[in-house]
């Protein structure tokens, strides 16, 4: 986990707020934080329903493999990658500035980042009502 963080702290208070969701089972955040850059309730809810479906799919759940397949996830959306991976970094963080995407999904596991991820999507789904 070190690595993740290295490059984003400056003191060592830093990294608490960096990390604080790695320690928790249930984060919490504003709904409205889910909402992807110049993308309204709905499209950012199709695009994280996507997401779920393919880092359910994939076969290792590793750096590599994850960014490869989100990448290439948000090209066939039509998205830039950024506007994909910030959704995804606040469903699984809470936090809209995190730890590297990749690693830090890496190192929270399949079972804990689709559980986050499920929790966005039931909070997605009440805002794009």
């Amino acid at each position: 986990m070190v690595p993740l963080v290295q490059e984003r702290i400056k003191t060592l208070a830093d990294v608490i707020a960096l990390v604080d969701f790695f320690f928790q089972e249930d984060i919490s955040y504003e709904p409205e934080m889910l909402i992807g850059k110049k993308m309204t309730a709905a499209e950012s809810l199709e695009a994280l329903r996507r997401a779920y479906e393919t880092v359910a799919e994939l076969p290792s759940f590793d750096e590599g493999t994850l960014e490869t397949a989100l990448r290439n996830l948000a090209e066939e959306l039509g998205l830039k990658a950024g506007q994909l991976f910030g959704i995804i970094r606040v469903a699984i963080t809470g936090k809209k500035v995190a730890p590297p995407l990749f690693g830090t999904m890496a190192n929270l596991g399949r079972e804990r980042t689709l559980a986050r991820m499920e929790k966005a999507l039931k909070l997605l789904e009440q805002l794009a009502k």
